[in-house]
């Protein structure tokens, strides 16, 4: 069906094999996520012929292309290729979402948002079913009746981006009012040649500094798919690019100072692409308060404690809450889990024991999440790890050595501790958790020997000396690598 739709779909598409599914259901089914209880039901004919939803712990309601946020409902009526989209079962639809009362609705397309979205969207159909049907019985033309519930859209929502949408739905109810309720003398028709979407270079590209970071902005180009946003910190080699649906970007998570540029392009699908705007800058000022401070994090049989310090200086004044982040570095694509606290502590539980989980926590205040703060990385259930093996140094450069060694899936990360065996320092550590078992520690005081590890028995076990061999002057130096369980 999709090759139908242009040549430059069909040429992405060639020689790709559709993958079967793991898992068949009629109805509804539930899977378990490591904890989390996923409801997935089928709910179509609506957008389409098949359309199924999922709703996560009863709670955070993924709709697919049922909701949009901020844009006209996506109505794929293309015929002869795609013409299962069925405007009453989409309103039968989503009458039956609202019954689910979901506390957090993700769309197709567009912002998280809540359960205000169902009713919005609704609203929206409802209006153009009843004036498509108020029209046609006056005896309007397909193409009159188009035109007629596009304008009054526009007007009703104003803010709403693609509107190249309300047509095609007017289309569709008007399919819909023929078929099944014998209205008008037949289908509408679409044109056999669809004509091409304008793909200009975006203009008015602006980017300005917001309390919680940098917005940037510029002129919607009608019938586009969506855009490509790339940016990167001023004197930084390569960008990172990102799609967007609409004419705006958010970079968040900023430091106050840090100096931001952007180039946007808009992108049609297919590899139909503009070119890239000119670069625009803007450097960050925002208001979020900082991270916690002292952030402790402890692994439990099935969860974590999380215990923090309010941070204090600038736009602290108006803390409210605390997001505690967490997220399953063993499971492939797994969300990223927040919990909502106003104290300075709290326990998480439902982890999947044996998974190793990043911890952090933000501080929100009255203009929003501010940079988040790195908790130690956690083992669920592992208990205490045993000591690192197989310590091997390397040197690198006159400066530099190389540390590898030998790990445990208990832990959840480790410490390496240096110190300088000339002059009979402590050893002592910085606050860099690896994940990996190998790290590099460079500015060193070069000096001929040879390089060795200590084994300081403070708290916990550590990995026993490991001298190498080095045909260069390598730093006097001694190591050790702790394990971190939590």
């Amino acid at each position: 069906m999709f090759k139908g739709l242009s040549p430059a779909v069909a040429a992405e598409l060639e020689g790709v094999e559709p993958v079967d599914p793991d898992l068949i259901y009629q109805g509804e089914a539930e899977i378990d996520l490591g904890g989390r209880t996923v409801l997935l039901r089928e709910v179509g004919p609506a957008h389409t012929r098949s359309d199924q939803i999922g709703l996560v712990d009863g709670r955070v309601l993924f709709a697919g292309d049922l909701l949009e946020t901020r844009i006209f409902p996506i109505a794929p009526y293309f015929p002869p290729h795609d013409t299962d989209v069925d405007g009453e079962g989409w309103i039968d639809a989503l009458d039956r979402l609202a019954q689910l009362a979901p506390h957090t609705v993700v769309p197709g397309h567009g912002e998280v948002t809540d359960a205000s979205l169902i009713h919005d969207v609704r609203h929206y159909l409802v209006h153009v079913r009843d004036e498509a049907l108020r029209l046609r019985k006056r005896g309007a033309t397909a193409d009159e009746t188009a035109a007629t519930v596009d304008e009054n859209a526009r007007t009703r929502w104003p803010s709403w981006e693609r509107p190249e949408w309300i047509g095609l739905t007017a289309r569709a109810f008007e399919k819909t009012l023929h078929d099944r309720y014998q209205l008008g003398t037949s289908v509408p028709a679409i044109p056999e040649n669809m004509p091409a979407r304008p793909t200009p270079v975006p203009g008015n590209v602006v980017a300005s500094s917001e309390d919680t970071g940098i917005k940037v902005t510029w002129d919607a180009v009608y019938g586009a798919i969506g855009y490509q946003v790339r940016y990167r910190l001023v004197g930084v080699t390569v960008w990172t690019e990102f799609p967007v649906s609409m004419n705006r970007f958010d970079t968040t998570w900023t430091e106050d100072g840090m100096e931001w540029e952007y180039q946007v392009r808009t992108d049609n699908g297919g590899r139909v692409e503009s070119d890239w705007s000119p670069t625009v800058r803007a450097t960050a000022h925002p208001k979020t308060a900082p991270p916690p401070v002292g952030i402790v994090t402890t692994a439990t049989a099935t969860g974590v404690d999380v215990v923090w310090g309010a941070p204090t200086g600038p736009y602290t004044d108006t803390i409210d809450r605390y997001q505690v982040i967490t997220y399953d570095k063993d499971t492939p694509g797994a969300f990223i889990d927040g919990t909502s606290v106003t104290g300075t502590s709290v326990h998480i539980d439902g982890l999947t024991p044996g998974h190793h989980y990043a911890v952090s926590v933000v501080t929100w205040n009255a203009v929003g999440g501010g940079l988040p703060g790195a908790g130690r990385a956690v083992t669920i259930g592992a208990g205490s790890p045993p000591a690192p093996g197989g310590l091997q140094v390397t040197s690198t450069d006159a400066t530099t050595v190389q540390l590898t060694w030998s790990g445990s899936p208990q832990a959840a990360g480790y410490r390496v501790w240096v110190r300088n065996i000339n002059n009979g320092s402590q050893s002592s550590a910085d606050e860099f958790i690896v994940d990996t078992t190998h790290r590099d520690i460079a500015y060193l005081f070069p000096a001929p020997g040879t390089m060795s590890s200590a084994s300081p028995p403070s708290t916990g076990p550590w990995s026993p000396r490991s001298p190498t061999a080095s045909s260069r002057p390598i730093p006097r130096a001694a190591s050790c690598i702790d394990p971190q369980c939590c």
